[in-house]
Formats: structure tokens, sequence, C-alpha cells
């Protein structure tokens, strides 16, 4: 009965750990301006319409090499890697808990 919530938690880190790396590797082609190149504008639109704190240019920053630091789309990033890293933390006690009943 025990091992489900242990399971859940496992497959939502998993899909938050994924998502939160590919939001990195989309920021990182933001910043050198290749969003045009890879036909990542409208995802770009879309993401940054989706974040609850986003939405808007006002955590548009320009950068030297032709790109943008998203801010908006980086704070989503991170709180994805919070969501994970939580998920795993009580993921962990779960299982130990687990371990000293059987």
């Amino acid at each position: 009965m025990r091992e489900a919530p242990i399971i859940i938690l496992r497959i939502l880190s998993m899909l938050f750990r994924v998502l939160a790396l590919v939001l990195a590797f989309i920021i990182l082609l933001l910043l050198f301006g290749t969003s045009a190149r890879f036909n990542l504008v409208d995802q770009v639109a879309t993401l940054s319409a989706l974040a609850p704190f986003g939405g808007n240019a006002a955590l548009l920053v320009p950068t030297p090499l032709g790109g943008a630091i998203h801010g908006d789309l980086c704070i989503l990033c991170i709180v994805l890697f919070i969501l994970d890293w939580f998920c795993l933390r009580y993921f962990n006690r779960l299982a130990k808990e687990n371990r000293k009943a059987a």
C-alpha cells in the first residue's frame, strides 16, 4: 500500500527534472540569439505566456551575444528544480520509513 506514493513521487521527480533540463537547454539557446535559427520563437512565446509570473518583457535582459536572458523562464526552471528536490527528499523519507516497517 505504501509503494504507490513512493512510485508517484519518483515519477514526479523525474518529470520535473526532465522539464527543467529541457527548459535550461532552451534558455541556453536563447542566450546566443539562436531562437530564430531553430524556429523556437513560437515555443518561447508560449512558454513565457504559461509562466505565472511572465508574459511581459519586464524580465527580458539583452545580452551582448545577440540573444536575451528570459528571466521568467529562468525562474520557472529554478522552480522546477526545487520541486524535483522536494519530491526526492519526500521520496527518500517515505522509502526509508517503508524499509523500517518491513
